[in-house]
């Protein structure tokens, strides 16, 4: 089996929602990468493992201030 690529969603789309963390072909995640919807960075993968979220988490900080 080829070996995957884990790729930081960063638009809403056929792959996942904006911060999914995604596994594809490498090919795929070059693809994805220069089509601006996907990061393939260890630093914006880890990102988006530890913060599922964003949206909501900036929701209710808005909410608390």
């Amino acid at each position: 089996m080829a070996e995957k690529t884990k790729v930081r969603v960063l638009l809403d789309g056929d792959h996942g929602k904006i911060n999914d963390v995604v596994a594809l072909s490498a090919d795929e995640a070059k693809a994805a990468v220069a089509a601006g919807w996907a990061d393939a960075t260890p630093a914006a993968v880890t990102y988006a493992e530890k913060n599922p979220n964003p949206k909501a988490e900036a929701a209710q900080d808005a909410i608390s201030e």
